[in-house]
């Protein structure tokens, strides 16, 4: 019983899924760091506010030459606590140098010591901090208190409650939250535009239906390029039938001259001359193997190229696979005879080597070239590979490894070239020689 396969979402769900959450993020984070900045803004507007009034009592000499004096008349606490109802502050302390207190919102805590540091008030500073003491969480500012001589008698210290500055805040908030709110909702809904915008431009299609739509169709770009390649070689096919059947007819008939100049006008040769090859018969006695080297020399020649065939080359039997040698033999001469009338090299020329070692024909073939490439050199025996630009190309070197396997041999590049020579390729071809 074949396992259920789990339903695999819609492509724009998850985009509009995935857009949504991303603008939900963005959203959160922006309002969580609007509510950061407002704090930390409040915050300091409350503590600007705590020290503007903690200068103004500091400058009353009243309230200084009192603390100087040990307040003999108790008007400290009634002018602090006059500051604070009238500014709504949490509470207004005023110390002496000692840090204790003379005017507290608390009058329990009247003549005793501040819970707080004051010495760095005392010695000349002000500060402002958000700081807990017996009044709890305040926004805090300190600043020496000055009797009429200017000098520094005690410390004046003022806080506002932190629940007014959170109490502002979620007010900010408030007004802010539906703002956030809106943007959310038209970031949602913008998504949900471009989801559907999207699904009718791919009529309702997921991503991998449209990958399988593109290979399928190029399964077709594919298809209809074989058909059309199969009607060619077809067409090929029947026409060289054609030429055999009228090349067999003649020599049937005896009628050689005829036969040559036939060949002679399928190929776009010349006629073959005694001596074409320049290497005894005994070396070469397949007369299959000596012609066809005959015809590629006259070839050669007409590109400008120059065919030798190295005189170690020795084959004293008979080659039993004409068709496999040929073709093998055959294009990696035409490859060399390219790259050398390409090449920079002067005299152009290819020097092929073929050797017998009893069944196996061994085929080394070099040329003038620039050789190969590196970028080619391990890919160079794949279909459509060539170091030549150009439709057509990169077949060669492929049909003559496939050729040489088909028979249980192989080809190789020995030498890319690129020094004294171009490249060097050797063919072994077991089998092929009686």
């Amino acid at each position: 019983m074949r396992a259920m396969v789990p339903a695999r979402m819609p492509f724009t769900r998850q985009m509009l899924l995935l857009q949504i959450g991303l603008v939900t993020l963005v959203v959160a984070v922006g309002f969580v760091l609007t509510a950061w900045i407002l704090s930390d803004s409040l915050i300091e507007q409350y503590q600007r506010r705590a020290l503007a009034v903690a200068e103004s009592v500091s400058t009353d000499t009243v309230v200084g030459d009192a603390v100087a004096n040990a307040d003999p008349e108790h008007i400290v606490q009634a002018r602090a606590e006059a500051v604070r109802i009238a500014t709504g502050a949490a509470f207004v302390v005023v110390t002496d140098r000692e840090g204790i207190r003379y005017a507290h919102p608390t009058p329990e805590k009247l003549g005793q010591r501040v819970s707080t540091d004051h010495t760095e008030v005392v010695g000349g500073k002000k500060v402002i901090n958000l700081q807990h003491g017996t009044l709890g969480l305040s926004a805090r500012g300190k600043v020496p208190l000055f009797d009429h001589t200017g000098a520094i008698v005690g410390e004046v210290s003022v806080g506002f409650n932190a629940d007014g500055i959170y109490d502002r805040l979620w007010s900010l908030l408030l007004v802010a939250a539906p703002l956030a709110v809106a943007a959310l909702l038209l970031g949602v809904a913008g998504s949900a535009l471009l989801a559907r915008l999207l699904k009718q431009r791919t009529f309702g299609l997921e991503p991998h239906e449209l990958a399988e739509l593109v290979q399928q169709r190029e399964a077709l770009r594919e298809l209809d390029s074989i058909h059309r390649l199969e009607g060619a070689l077809r067409a090929q096919r029947h026409e060289f039938a054609n030429r055999l059947h009228a090349l067999s007819g003649l020599l049937q008939m005896q009628h050689h001259q005829e036969a040559m100049e036939y060949v002679q006008a399928l190929s776009g040769t010349p006629m073959l001359k005694p001596g074409t090859l320049t290497i005894p018969d005994e070396a070469l006695r397949d007369p299959c193997l000596h012609a066809f080297l005959s015809a590629k020399t006259l070839a050669a020649q007409e590109k400008g190229v120059s065919l030798e065939v190295a005189e170690t080359t020795w084959i004293t039997t008979k080659v039993i696979a004409p068709v496999a040698v040929t073709t093998v033999v055959g294009n990696l001469v035409d490859n060399a005879l390219e790259a050398a009338k390409l090449g920079s090299r002067r005299p152009a020329r290819v020097e092929i080597d073929l050797l017998a070692d009893g069944t196996t024909l061994h085929v080394s073939v070099i040329d003038s070239g620039d050789g190969v490439p590196d970028g080619l050199r391990e890919s160079i025996f794949l279909e459509g590979v060539s170091t030549r630009e150009g439709d057509g190309r990169g077949l060669g070197l492929a049909l003559t490894r496939q050729a040489a396997r088909s028979l249980g041999g192989d080809v190789r590049l020995t030498d890319p070239g690129g020094g004294e020579h171009g490249a060097v390729f050797v063919a072994r071809l077991p089998e092929v020689l009686a």
